[in-house]
C-alpha cells in the first residue's frame, strides 16, 4: 500500500515533523511504501491512503478532485478538521468525497489514539498502560461501525460518528446517574474512549 504523510516535515523539524518521521519509518516497517511530502506538495503523490496533519482546512472541492484522481481511498487527518467545510449545512466537501469513492475518517476518529494515550494521565489513580492499550485496541472496530453504519443508513461519515459519540457519552451519563463516585468515573473513562 502506498501511504502519504503531510507535514512540515520535511524541511522543517518540529513536533508534528518529529512524530510523523516516526510514523512514517514505522509504517515502512510494516512492508508499505511511504512518502512524506510538504503541505505544498500534498495533492500531487498518487497514494492509497492521504494523510494530512495538522492542516485543517485543506481539503477542499478541488483537493477532492485532486485526491480521487491520484487513486486516493482513505484519506485520514488528524490534529484539527482537514475538511475545509464541514458540519451541518455545509456538508459538500464531505459529499463530495463519498460520491468520489474516498473513505474519510472523521477527525475525532482520527485522532482518538492521541487522545486516547493523552488524557489517561488523568485517570484516577494515574496513568495506566494496560487500559490505555485496552482502549487503543476498540478504536479499529469503532472506526468500523461508523462506517457500517455510513454505508447501512446512508448517512456522512461524519454524522455516523456525531451519533455515535452521542450515544456513548450519554450511555456514561446515565451510568453515572447513580450518585456514586464510580458513576462519576465512568462517565470521566467513557469520554476518553470515544
Amino acid at each position: 500500500m502506498r501511504v502519504v504523510y503531510v507535514s512540515p516535515y520535511p524541511p522543517q523539524r518540529d513536533g508534528i515533523g518529529d512524530y510523523t518521521a516516526a510514523l512514517a519509518e514505522a509504517t515502512r516497517g510494516h512492508g508499505h511504501d511511504v512518502a512524506v511530502v510538504a503541505p505544498e506538495d500534498i495533492w500531487s503523490v498518487p497514494a492509497d491512503v492521504a494523510a494530512p496533519f495538522a492542516l485543517g482546512g485543506a481539503v477542499d472541492l478541488a483537493a477532492v478532485e485532486a485526491l480521487h484522481a491520484g487513486g486516493v481511498r482513505v484519506l485520514a487527518g488528524s490534529a484539527n478538521n482537514v475538511l475545509a467545510a464541514s458540519g451541518p449545512g455545509d456538508d459538500a466537501v464531505e459529499r463530495a468525497l463519498v460520491d468520489a469513492g474516498i473513505c474519510w475518517a472523521v477527525d475525532f476518529i482520527a485522532n482518538a489514539g492521541g487522545c486516547i494515550a493523552d488524557a489517561d494521565r488523568f485517570r484516577p489513580g494515574g496513568h495506566d498502560p494496560a487500559c490505555v492499550t485496552e482502549r487503543l485496541a476498540a478504536i479499529g472496530p469503532r472506526t468500523h461501525a461508523v462506517l457500517d453504519a455510513t454505508e447501512r443508513d446512508g448517512a456522512l461519515p461524519s454524522e455516523a460518528a456525531t451519533a455515535m459519540a452521542h450515544a456513548r457519552l450519554a450511555a456514561a451519563r446515565s451510568n453515572a446517574g447513580s450518585g456514586t463516585a464510580a458513576g462519576g468515573d465512568a462517565v470521566r473513562a467513557e469520554a476518553l474512549a470515544v
